[in-house]
């Protein structure tokens, strides 16, 4: 077997080897060097040529600067040098022959340790802005990190405390035999976790809320690693929100009560009224006396009338009366609302036409019915002297439509007719009201999920078509 010379041994080491090796006498001449060197320093090295006299005068400038305060034997200094565009950490040793120099390409570590510095930069932008910390801690090596926004949170000084355990230190002192025993269970079971605590800011000595998630990292010791985040004013806001909310539902049992004392109480005396006409009116009565009892008749219906939308408004914008599902048929509905249309029908001298389909289906009956009173009582209030009202259901949707040959809507108003007060200006006869009427309408369609229609020509009439998705019993 061939034998090598340690000589040779080490000659080929120092090849194979991807650092750059320089060996000097005290006047910078050169001894040894391997291969990796020519790369370095160029091809004019040679061993018993002075370094200055090599291509590479910027390096010897820089290598004698570092060897006048390389004093102690064996014992080296460190620098960087930039190279073209490489970047090398140099190591010094001195001996009483020369110099050894050792030359380490560290360009992809500097690479790395820029884009890990962005990296960083970044996280703590993303914390700053989520006022999230970020923390490690090893129990076992005594080893603590916390990001920058957990020193915040705690009110710390981040310099004077990065080797001990803050969060341990400033947990309010009832929470800490709790805190204690939950990270003793997380080191049980390893599985992630999250915890709420009470902690003391060090700066002002407000008592903090915090949430903290944790889990248990093992790769030879284990560690505990998450988020630190301060929720006490989130928690402030919700129970302020609770209060709020409480004192809401309060003020609308409140409303609620009152609405339904008022509607009783004022209805009272309409009935009253009603009765007293309705028994007046069957009096022998002169053609100048029937004519203003009529007249008082149809003030007291529109009285009722208003009253009834001045109700439901309050019910719909303050208690937000609830959408309650029944089952009822579609045609015995309208038979009792158009029975009373009929006799103002009469009265009036109008066409009232109604087709409805003998069906039950599933919906809120009095939406239903309010939608369908309030529609007809406008028709009959703009009509000249025909009104329509029918029903039909087609593809699991009930359609209502109601129309009229009255006056029409203008098409620049057609916008607003669904809102609340609003009066049209194409009829010129000036009626009773408030605006209110199909407001109303409008409210109890988004609770049953429904949409309007509206078609209208001037002088021809207006019809409104309101599309309700509904449950169809079977037949």
């Amino acid at each position: 077997m061939e034998r090598y010379k340690m000589s040779d041994i080490k000659s080929l080491m120092l090849d194979l080897s991807t650092n750059v090796f320089l060996v000097t006498d005290k006047n910078f001449v050169v001894l040894e060097y391997n291969d990796k060197a020519k790369s370095l320093l160029g091809n004019k090295l040679r061993r018993g040529r002075n370094l200055s006299k090599t291509s590479a005068t910027y390096i010897y400038k820089i290598l004698t600067a570092h060897t006048s305060v390389t004093k102690e034997k064996g014992k080296g200094v460190s620098f960087f040098i930039d190279v073209k565009n490489f970047i090398y950490e140099c190591f010094v040793y001195t001996y009483d022959f020369g110099y050894v120099f050792v030359f380490e390409d560290i360009t992809e570590l500097s690479d790395s340790s820029k884009i890990i510095k962005e990296i960083m930069k970044k996280v703590d932008n993303a914390q700053d802005l989520s006022e999230i910390g970020y923390y490690e801690v090893c129990f076992e090596t005594r080893y603590f990190f916390f990001s920058h926004e957990v020193y915040k949170i705690l009110g710390i000084e981040e310099r004077n405390n990065r080797n001990r355990d803050v969060i341990l230190e400033n947990i309010y002192p009832k929470d800490l035999d709790k805190f204690k025993e939950k990270v003793l269970k997380l080191l049980e079971n390893k599985k992630k976790t999250e915890m709420y605590f009470r902690f003391v800011k060090a700066d002002t000595g407000a008592i903090i809320n915090c949430c903290i998630k944790a889990e248990v990292i093992c790769d030879g010791v284990c560690k505990f690693v998450g988020t630190f985040q301060d929720l006490t004013k989130v928690i402030q806001s919700n129970k302020e929100l609770k209060a709020a909310k409480s004192k809401a539902e309060s003020l609308s049992k409140s409303r609620a009560y009152f609405i339904g004392q008022a509607s009783h109480d004022l209805r009272q005396p309409i009935q009253a009224m009603r009765m007293n006409l309705y028994s007046l009116m069957k009096e022998k009565m002169g053609e100048k006396q029937t004519r203003l009892t009529s007249s008082i008749n149809d003030s007291v219906e529109n009285l009722s009338y208003l009253l009834d939308n001045l109700i439901d408004v309050s019910k719909l914008g303050y208690v937000g009366e609830k959408y309650k599902s029944s089952t009822f048929n579609i045609k015995l509905l309208v038979s009792r609302i158009s029975e009373e249309f009929k006799k103002i029908a009469r009265s009036k001298k109008i066409k009232f036409v109604v087709k409805s389909e003998n069906k039950t289906i599933d919906s809120n009956s009095f939406f239903i019915e309010r939608i369908i009173r309030n529609l007809l009582s406008n028709a009959f209030k703009y009509t000249k002297n025909e009104v329509k009202l029918e029903l039909k259901i087609r593809d699991d949707k009930l359609f209502i439509s109601v129309s009229d040959n009255g006056h029409g809507i203008k098409k620049s108003e057609l916008k607003n007719i669904f809102d609340e007060f609003y009066k049209s200006g194409s009829n010129p006869d000036n009626h009773d009201g408030i605006g209110l009427g199909l407001s109303i309408v409008s409210k109890m369609l988004k609770l049953l999920h429904g949409k309007a229609d509206v078609r209208s020509k001037i002088n021809k009439g207006s019809e409104f078509i309101i599309e309700v998705p509904i449950e169809k019993e079977p037949d």
